[in-house]
């Protein structure tokens, strides 16, 4: 499998930061990996108004807990109402152990 290493701008960086604090002092988390990052960009020009560039980024992430219990659903339903546009995948660090050693295609 081929991987690419997700390039951030300063400010997609700094956001990322911000989505994981918030996590970290929500819940019990191990690890958190990026695994995509899109971004979109559109200019808007009128007659009226100088033009002006629309960026948003959504953030794609693999939450790793300490905790056994399925969080996913409060985790998601947490990080969308403060950072639209963020997705999470979250399972405990023994499920996600026992997949690796099992040879999971999605680990």
């Amino acid at each position: 499998m081929n991987t690419i290493q997700i390039k951030l701008t300063d400010i997609q960086y700094k956001e990322l930061q911000e989505i994981a604090k918030a996590l970290t002092n929500q819940y019990k988390i191990e690890k958190i990996i990026c695994f995509a990052a899109i971004n979109r960009s559109s200019e808007e020009t009128t007659v009226f108004d100088r033009s002006k560039v629309v960026s948003e980024t959504n953030y794609y992430l693999l939450v790793i807990t300490t905790d056994v219990t399925r969080i996913e659903h409060a985790m998601q339903d947490y990080i969308s109402k403060l950072f639209p546009g963020t997705f999470v995948i979250a399972h405990g660090l023994e499920t996600v152990m026992n997949l690796v050693y099992k040879y999971d295609t999605f680990f």
